[in-house]
């Protein structure tokens, strides 16, 4: 099928003339799938996961923001896809022109008998081909359409003939980089943005780079990233970590479900030795666990659960004193023993190890009580049997007795009313662990509420316990602005001003100075259009460059003349003004600045 023209093309394929051609992540692709030939047997989810870059980008995306994009590029709201997705802010630099790979080229035209344009040689970062490994070529071709909205270019047109390629990998990280893209583009995933912070956070604490309070040591982590890339590679990628307190790397495995860009999260899986595929792998591994599994055994020798695997919940911290080591608290349900352990455990035989007993239970005192009460075994037997030292036995039958002095009182006067609180103590227990099991949603101040008589009686009576059976607190993400905006202006200032000369110095048709030609040069824009009061050392040096209409129309102007010139044209008056684009321009505004032809 032939078209008269392109304008009449986009409009019979996508309904509207109205639409601006896009490389990566186009939109209408619902009109498109239902104007095609039902022979092709491509439908808009086809189109998306094979022909857009979509893919590349799912993974690092929450649900919702997926389902957003996904629901923006079938309908006709495209325009809204690059900045939700997350590319605008991120400050990768976007390509320039469409690439190619030059092995890629003849291995397609001895294939195929052409070759065409591949969807992972034009991704912003990726720099060598995920095949061959070798540096990119840029063709002439616009990434972005400037001089028109939409055009056909079949790269077989456009492409050259390559006598020789080279196909040595130009850098081992980079190669790395475009395989695992290469990947994700061919690899439909269900994975969503928690899911790789997840990622994130087990390889941190496996490489020791998380504090016991569950921080994340930034120093630490910037320094073996850096070291691990070094900083030139960075920076040609775009990715440099500034001199600034908070960089995209401390905001990225920070968990701040921000959109970042997909270069930046490979750059992380690369560096924890993952790839997109092992990391989704990962997901469905069990959580390491320094204790193992439970439930862990009662360690009380006078529990009738001893050395019974009945702890179904372990506490698990972590401490300074320990060098970061992980702490767990064990407390059993029945007869109120808990113990803590320092791990990771290193065999099974682990489990029954006691680094510190914090609190004996009920059962424990009861049992002691018992045994002095009898007069017949030694202090050193009774220790033997409640699996203690001596002197421990001795310190806490003081306490029982309630002597009040550093010596045994055998009298038991208030034995009686200690054992009878013991049925109220199970009691109340069994209440508030059933409390937790019928209510798992419940925070502890819902529970305290629906069952305040055990909670309080707990409280008063059995603190330690309470504490160790309460739901555990919601997590709180706290943001904090961190940018240095001083360091921030004096960089932005050096960039816009290079920009800017950039601009002025390209020898094709003048672009106007605006804003947004600015900070797109300057890959820059986003933090100008948002932050730019924040910004006062850019902010007037943008007021200088920024051109008006009639300044543009000057430098239009001069450039035809100066083009003209060097070419050894002479052009009548009336043909500058067509060729500089003045045809709009009345008689009075070339006579008031001084122009004569």
């Amino acid at each position: 099928m032939r078209f008269a023209s392109a304008n009449i093309a986009v409009e019979e394929l996508f309904g509207t003339r109205n639409i601006v051609a896009v490389v990566d992540l186009p939109s209408r692709l619902d009109i498109l799938s239902n104007r095609l030939p039902k022979a092709l047997g491509l439908n808009s989810e086809l189109l998306i996961s094979n022909h857009t870059s979509l893919p590349l980008f799912a993974p690092f995306l929450s649900g919702d923001a997926l389902h957003r994009v996904r629901r923006s590029m079938l309908g006709n709201k495209g325009g809204t896809v690059h900045s939700r997705i997350g590319i605008m802010a991120s400050g990768v630099k976007s390509l320039r022109k469409l690439r190619f790979c030059p092995v890629c080229v003849n291995e397609d035209r001895s294939k195929y008998g052409e070759c065409y344009w591949h969807r992972v040689h034009n991704i912003a970062g990726i720099n060598v081909c995920a095949h061959h490994g070798c540096i990119l070529q840029d063709s002439i071709l616009s990434f972005q359409r400037q001089s028109t909205y939409y055009a056909y270019n079949a790269a077989e047109d456009y492409i050259p003939e390559i006598e020789f390629a080279d196909p040595t990998p130009a850098n081992l990280h980079l190669y790395a980089l475009a395989k695992q893209a290469y990947w994700l583009l061919n690899n439909i995933s269900n994975a969503d943005l928690k899911d790789m912070y997840n990622v994130y956070r087990r390889c941190l604490d496996l490489r020791g780079l998380t504090t016991a309070s569950n921080s994340i040591r930034q120093q630490q982590l910037q320094s073996t990233f850096i070291d691990f890339y070094t900083p030139e590679l960075l920076d040609t990628i775009s990715c440099s970590l500034e001199d600034v307190h908070q960089t995209w790397l401390s905001r990225l495995v920070g968990g701040d479900y921000v959109a970042h860009h997909p270069l930046r999260h490979l750059l992380v899986l690369h560096f924890f030795g993952h790839t997109p595929e092992s990391a989704l792998k990962s997901l469905d591994e069990p959580t390491p666990d320094p204790f193992g599994h439970g439930p862990w055994p009662c360690l009380n020798r006078v529990c009738p659960h001893s050395h019974k695997d009945v702890i179904e919940t372990c506490n698990v911290r972590r401490s300074r004193y320990t060098r970061d080591r992980p702490i767990g608290t064990f407390a059993c349900p029945f007869c109120g023993f808990s113990y803590i352990r320092t791990g990771p455990d290193q065999s099974q035989n682990s489990r029954y190890h006691i680094s510190k007993i914090q609190e004996f239970g009920f059962i424990w005192e009861k049992r002691l009580v018992e045994l002095f009460a009898q007069q017949i075994l030694s202090l050193r037997a009774i220790s033997k049997i409640l699996g203690v030292d001596p002197n421990t036995v001795k310190r806490h039958a003081q306490r029982l007795m309630d002597t009040g002095d550093k010596t045994l009182n055998k009298d038991l006067s208030n034995t009686n009313a200690s054992l009878d609180a013991t049925d109220l103590l199970i009691s109340h227990r069994h209440t508030w662990l059933k409390a937790i099991k019928v209510f798992p949603q419940f925070g502890v101040s819902q529970l305290r509420k629906r069952f305040s008589t055990a909670y309080a009686w707990l409280y008063r009576n059995d603190k330690a316990w309470l504490f160790l059976h309460t739901p555990a607190r919601s997590s709180r993400i706290f943001r904090t602005n961190r940018v240095s905006w001083p360091a921030r202006d004096k960089l932005l200032l050096q960039a816009v001003q290079e920009a800017a000369t950039r601009i002025l110095n390209q020898e094709q048709w003048p672009k106007q100075m605006t804003l947004g030609a600015i900070g797109r040069e300057a890959a820059c824009l986003p933090i100008l259009q948002r932050h730019l009061d924040k910004l006062p050392k850019t902010a007037d040096r943008l007021k200088d460059l920024v051109e008006t209409r009639e300044a543009w129309a000057v430098r239009r102007l001069q450039w035809t003349i100066n083009q003209a010139q060097n070419q050894g044209l002479i052009l009548k008056g009336w043909e500058i003004v067509q060729r500089s684009g003045l045809g709009r321009f009345p008689k009075k505004w070339f006579e008031h600045h001084g122009i004569q032809f």
